[in-house]
């Protein structure tokens, strides 16, 4: 997971996301690593967001996008000051967490991956996913729900904001932002 202030995401290995979303491997093909993000669509791709486009996201349900962004480096050094803190989960756990992720990914009536626009930076692109993002229903409660799936505990409410996701994390992780593996054998 890192943090971007009011903001979460999840770093992924992309050969891990890809044996569960073949069609990522087309776009990220020289990437070691995926950065994805959950959000509303309309907020989350302005390169240049309103207080009315923040008010609509957080009281109404509205439709959400993954902001899927490929590193060829390793998640701390692309992402330079940030302490990184690598969290190793067992195999069954990481494997949930890949099929959350991958179900996240809305689907074309021809069963395709639905791109909406470029990346807000670096390499990628963002695609029309799953959910409805809402006051109770944020990124933060998303990257929460991934953790859960992988095996982290989640408490619904205190993970609206990235400061309660990183709480949660942090019960024994001492890191401001980590990135998921398996366990090594």
């Amino acid at each position: 997971m890192l943090s971007h202030g009011w903001h979460t995401s999840l770093m992924i290995n992309r050969e891990d996301l890809v044996e569960v979303q073949a069609p990522l491997a087309a776009d990220f093909s020289d990437d070691e690593f995926l950065e994805i993000g959950w959000g509303d669509q309309r907020f989350y791709q302005a390169t240049d967001p309103t207080v009315g486009m923040a008010l609509r996201a957080v009281l109404w349900p509205t439709e959400t996008v993954l902001h899927v962004v490929g590193m060829s480096a390793a998640p701390e050094d692309y992402f330079g000051g940030a302490d990184v803190f690598v969290v190793s989960v067992p195999e069954a756990g990481y494997q949930e967490l890949l099929t959350f992720v991958a179900a996240s990914f809305a689907r074309s009536a021809d069963d395709e991956l639905i791109k909406t626009g470029p990346a807000l930076y670096g390499g990628g692109w963002f695609y029309r996913a799953e959910g409805k993002f809402h006051a109770a229903n944020t990124c933060n409660t998303w990257v929460a729900k991934a953790l859960a799936a992988a095996g982290y505990p989640y408490a619904g409410t205190s993970t609206i904001r990235a400061s309660g996701v990183e709480s949660q994390l942090r019960r024994g992780i001492e890191a401001d932002s980590c990135y998921m593996i398996r366990e090594a054998d």
